[in-house]
């Protein structure tokens, strides 16, 4: 896989070291970070760059606010409803039904993993518990996780009608939060536990760690101005705290399962959006 991938860098005039302009790159980055998260046809046919991947957040926030928007004009114009709650659940469910269940399926395969060694205390338990994890099929843990998550979703938009901008900083944070530590953690390495060859982790790896570093502090800047601007001093603090425990517990799970991969990525963005929902 990673040799169909074109990696880049930048010389000190902005322009590419194979000759693509800026403009031109960050095209490619863009469609690159569109076909990896979303379920729709690439018909340019260009070469996959990874570092594409680190603008996930920015397109599934847009997506997310869009959807919103558009269920809310319908709504009105059709007289539906008295509140934004119903169109705001239904963007979530647009944003999901886009990405194929992208992140969902991460937590649902997560949680299978975890409920193994619950109450298997034998040695093969590890195994046991990749091997749930990467079977197709949807166990009991998996059902309860993503149950949890839809009615967590379901109360935040339409019993507590958080205001779009909040629900939209919730969906953008959660998933730079979780890319960002996924990317921290790949690159230090977790006691006990190997990145796991896969999308993610090609992905991740085949981008050069100094522009990893550089995405990772974007994405930090651009949630820290949306906080500063849409968030209350409380929302900032409950923010910050949610990442950190999320992040040692990807961590834990990392060192409990042996691997970091692409569905405890996807388990690490529904837990900090769930949290935030709850505490928010």
């Amino acid at each position: 896989m990673s040799g169909a991938f074109r990696k880049i860098s930048f010389t000190p005039k902005g322009k590419l070291v194979h000759g693509s302009s800026l403009w031109e790159s960050m095209l490619g980055l863009a469609r690159s970070g569109w076909s990896f998260y979303f379920r729709l046809p690439n018909t340019h046919n260009e070469p996959f760059l990874p570092a594409g991947i680190y603008l996930g957040p920015l397109f599934q926030g847009a997506v997310f606010s869009f959807f919103a928007c558009i269920f809310l004009f319908f709504e009105s114009f059709l007289g539906l409803g008295n509140g934004t709650g119903t169109s705001v659940f239904l963007a979530w469910l647009g944003l999901a039904i886009l990405t194929g269940f992208f992140h969902e399926d991460g937590l649902a395969d997560t949680a299978d993993g975890l409920g193994v060694p619950l109450f298997d205390r034998s040695e093969s338990r590890l195994e046991r518990a990749r091997a749930a994890m990467k079977d197709s099929r949807l166990g009991s843990y998996g059902v309860c996780a993503l149950a949890v998550l839809w009615i967590s979703r379901y109360h935040g938009a339409v019993v507590s009608e958080l205001p779009l901008v909040q629900l939209t900083g919730i969906v953008l944070v959660s998933r730079a939060a979780g890319l960002v530590l996924a990317t921290r953690l790949m690159q230090k390495g977790v006691a006990g536990a190997q990145p796991q060859p896969g999308l993610a982790h090609h992905s991740l790896n085949d981008v050069p760690q100094r522009e990893r570093n550089r995405w990772c502090l974007l994405l930090v800047a651009f949630c820290a101005v949306w906080g500063l601007l849409f968030f209350d001093l409380k929302e900032t603090f409950v923010t910050l705290f949610v990442v950190l425990v999320v992040g040692l517990l990807l961590a834990r799970i990392g060192e409990r399962n042996g691997k970091i991969c692409g569905d405890t990525i996807g388990a690490s963005i529904c837990a900090t959006e769930l949290l935030l929902i709850l505490f928010f």
